[in-house]
């Protein structure tokens, strides 16, 4: 909801067509429910979110529904170029990518896609809160992309148990400066964290001993779900972190 309060107080929403690419949040819910709180059936000129996952286009379907509010769901995975319907189409892009340079090339990359050509063009990236010398490389990728940086607010996305990304992520709108084709085709590389920097996500259950890596041998991927299932040796729900195991 802040993020979509923050998109209305800058001009990006009221009368603006709004694309989301990605929305596992569930921005286009807050867009929708600030909208009506405003008095209005459709604050935007149409909200769409492009997604790859049915699971978080049919939960965003199901509450559009049940909230009244309009909202137009594309499955879509953003590693191929944009469909013709979602090309050269909007006037504002709304993401928050997988944290690499890779994930903030690949959807800066998309979002021009899916800008009109028509206005000035805004984006509002979340990502994280990087060392000086890759946010440089970052700033470089937007320069390159045609992005200006009109605002940043640091610490704006709160996240509770994401200690890799120090449980906070910065929020930054960017303005189209520069009409700059994108020539991205289709991307067969590495995306996400675990893609780009791998790692073993080793535990050892408190109760027995058994050493276990999230993923592999049918564990969870998650140290969240292998609590829910338990150990596979003694159904223990207590685990540590292996040491040494990155």
């Amino acid at each position: 909801m802040l993020r979509a309060l923050v998109m209305l107080q800058n001009g990006a929403l009221e009368g603006r067509r709004v694309l989301l690419l990605g929305d596992d949040d569930s921005v286009s819910i807050a867009i929708g429910l600030l909208g009506r709180s405003l008095g209005h059936d459709d604050l935007t000129r149409g909200v769409v979110v492009a997604d790859v996952d049915d699971r978080f286009l049919s939960f965003i379907s199901a509450a559009a529904k049940k909230e009244q509010i309009r909202i137009d769901t594309v499955h879509h995975d953003l590693r191929d170029p944009l469909p013709d319907a979602l090309t050269d189409s909007f006037d504002t892009i709304e993401t928050d990518p997988p944290y690499t340079f890779e994930g903030a090339r690949l959807f800066l990359a998309r979002g021009r896609e899916a800008l009109s050509l028509e206005g000035s063009g805004v984006c509002f990236f979340s990502f994280a809160q990087w060392p000086a010398p890759q946010m440089l490389e970052l700033q470089e990728l937007f320069v390159a992309f045609g992005w200006a940086i009109r605002n940043v607010w640091p610490n704006f996305n709160r996240y509770a148990g994401a200690t890799v990304l120090g449980n906070a992520g910065q929020l930054i709108e960017l303005h189209r400066g520069k009409v700059v084709a994108s020539d991205l085709p289709t991307w067969s590389g590495p995306l996400y964290t675990a893609d780009v920097n791998p790692r073993s996500r080793a535990y050892i259950c408190a109760e027995c001993g058994a050493q276990l890596v999230l993923g592999q041998n049918r564990t969870p991927d998650t140290i969240e779900a292998l609590k829910a299932v338990g150990c596979p040796v003694c159904s223990g729900r207590a685990f540590h972190r292996q040491a040494g195991r990155g």
